[in-house]
């Protein structure tokens, strides 16, 4: 007979185990991210600036202290206590965090063990996933690789374009994408748009309405006189207005 493998109930009482024994760990994940936050926060404040189109025709003020353009913003980024995954669910978070590491975005080996853990409670079936899920604390530095070669098992890994701005363009893509289908809040992610695309490509003329999203977004204060649902929903527009001329442009090609 074939073997069923592990029961549910095990797999939870597994993940149990891991949990409770690394309390201390994820204690430490958290000081960890607090500091890197802290530190890409200085980061930001000391690198951007509005350009002058931006402060001309803007609504509100620079608050740049207000905003924070980290991925930690993008759901799922920590353990949390949450609902099981559907087996869809997990596949959908392991792609989502293999693009976040293809396009240099930093994510802890914590997220990559969560992520196996999760997958594996889910159902999905990869023969390096349970490696992946059960490391030790002494074992996070394992974590990247196997991660990757649960990708690969998967079929999931994900290669950005070669070269810097055609990956930067891809990048906004994504994030836009994520604005339009609503898995991504507008102000964190025309935000990173701002602070981590538009600015080091120049600002293009194609990102200027994402840009003035985000710097709306960013000083919104009451006085406005136009309320931050508003804002949102004009950012959500200029996300997929900004996907919408990329599907008119490969259309015609």
């Amino acid at each position: 007979m074939n073997d069923p493998g592990p029961t549910r109930l095990v797999l939870l009482r597994f993940l149990e185990r891991v949990q409770l024994r690394d309390l201390e760990r994820t204690r430490r994940w958290i000081a960890d991210e607090e500091r890197r936050e802290a530190e890409h926060q200085r980061g930001i404040e000391a690198k951007l600036a509005p350009p002058d189109w931006l402060v001309e025709h803007g609504h509100g003020r620079n608050s740049m202290a207000a905003a924070s353009a980290d991925m930690s913003a993008f759901p799922s980024q920590m353990p949390t206590e949450k609902a099981l995954m559907t087996t869809d669910d997990a596949l959908d978070q392991l792609r989502h965090i293999a693009r976040e590491r293809a396009f240099g975005r930093h994510v802890g080996s914590d997220r990559l063990i969560q992520a196996g853990l999760d997958a594996l409670i889910a159902g999905v079936e990869s023969p390096s996933l349970a490696m992946l899920a059960g490391l030790l604390r002494s074992e996070e530095p394992e974590a990247p690789e196997l991660f990757d070669q649960v990708l690969e098992e998967l079929g999931l890994l994900f290669h950005p374009p070669a070269d810097p701005r055609a990956a930067k363009w891809e990048m906004a893509y994504w994030i836009a994408g994520q604005i339009a289908d609503g898995s991504l809040d507008p102000a964190t992610g025309t935000h990173l748009i701002w602070a981590d695309i538009a600015y080091d490509l120049g600002y293009p003329e194609e990102l200027k309405p994402l840009v003035h999203c985000a710097h709306n977004l960013d000083g919104w204060e009451e006085s406005w006189g136009v309320s931050v649902e508003e804002l949102n929903r004009e950012a959500v527009e200029a996300a997929k207005q900004f996907l919408s001329k990329r599907s008119a442009a490969k259309a015609g090609d």
